[in-house]
């Protein structure tokens, strides 16, 4: 009954948005079909994280190498991953009006929109989506009732955005085989480290991912009894940890370096963030610590399913899902768990070394 009601309640708010968008919408559908084969292709991703970015430019990197001119116009603070990739034909800053000006005076032979779940990004898209002269497909339940939008790609279909985004490559190429995408991004060179680190980042932009001060506090004493490795800890200002030979606190001043300062280590240790999909970007044995019972937009699947980290090595940990809450924390991840994840990361380190 429950679920029924659910169910129920999530259609009453896709209406009640979509009346919402659908005033943006355009009258009619521009007579467009499909065409035969896509040579010249712009992605629109108004997706607001790094991590979506990474998984962007790796679909962008494979649309590439497959022969397609391909060009994006996405969030200004996310062009800062996407003009790292010299194999796209043009960036474009969502917010700005001079490049949507530019973006319309070319030719495309498709337009595909990534967004799934934002509605609230409408207004930011619309202006460009109206404007665009090319059969156009969407990914969202929303944009597939928009006259803007000429087709959907139903990726609700995978459970992992790596598989989703093959989805949409694979229907750009017209092909029936779905190959899983993997992050991509480059960066500036670091200067080399000279001891062996893992990258630890304790930060979220929500604070149920957020690691509490006693795993903080847990992680810090691991390095200094392993004595093996330094932990370059992220950590809110307001945590006090003692710096020493094992244990440094870094603060990068932008995503870049970070990811920069995380090519050069040899593990990476975060929560569910941008850093999990970076480090996959780079290979790095990845121990990543997810909430328990969070879903993803797709109910269907677990968010620690759709954002898994896609690294060779990688391990997952969870707390008790038995645990009161709509979603369990990060910080209700127990001492025993972080234990072996650390115990799991040590020896992956140490087998990769040898």
């Amino acid at each position: 009954m429950m679920s029924w009601l659910k169910a129920l309640n999530r259609r009453r708010l896709f209406w009640k948005r979509l009346r919402v968008v659908k005033k943006e919408d355009l009258p009619q559908r521009h007579p467009l079909t499909r065409p035969d084969s896509v040579k010249r292709l712009l992605v629109i991703d108004a997706f607001p994280g790094f991590g979506d970015a990474v998984y962007t430019n790796g679909l962008l990197s494979a649309l590439a190498c497959d022969g397609l001119e391909v060009s994006v116009a996405a969030r200004e603070k996310m062009l800062s991953v996407f003009r790292t990739n010299g194999a796209l034909k043009a960036t474009y800053s969502l917010e700005s009006e001079a490049d949507r000006e530019a973006c319309l005076a070319e030719s495309f032979d498709m337009v595909v929109d990534l967004d799934y779940n934002h509605t609230h990004t409408f207004p930011l898209r619309m202006p460009w989506l109206k404007a665009l002269r090319a059969f156009t497909a969407t990914c969202s339940e929303y944009g597939r009732e928009l006259n803007v939008f000429h087709d959907f790609i139903d990726i609700s279909r995978f459970a992992h955005v790596g598989e989703r985004l093959g989805l949409v490559r694979a229907y750009v190429l017209g092909s029936e085989d779905v190959e899983p995408i993997r992050p991509v991004f480059d960066v500036p060179e670091h200067a080399p480290l000279e001891f062996r680190a893992v990258y630890v980042n304790t930060l979220a932009s929500q604070d149920d991912r957020c690691l509490s001060a006693d795993q903080i506090a847990q992680l810090a004493a691991w390095f200094r009894k392993e004595r093996k490795l330094c932990g370059l800890f992220y950590v809110s200002d307001d945590v006090e940890l003692e710096e020493d030979a094992w244990v440094r606190r870094i603060r990068p001043d932008s995503f870049g370096e970070a990811a920069s300062l995380l090519k050069e280590t040899v593990a990476v240790i975060t929560p569910d963030t941008s850093m999990v999909h970076v480090a996959a970007a780079f290979e790095k044995p990845v121990l990543a610590l997810f909430c328990g019972k969070e879903r993803d937009y797709f109910p269907a699947y677990a968010m620690s399913e759709t954002w898994a980290p896609r690294s060779e090595k990688a391990m997952v940990v969870k707390p008790d899902e038995s645990l009161p809450g709509k979603v369990v924390p990060v910080s209700a991840i127990s001492s025993s768990a972080l234990e072996d994840g650390l115990r799991w990361l040590g020896d992956v380190v140490e087998e990769k070394a040898s």
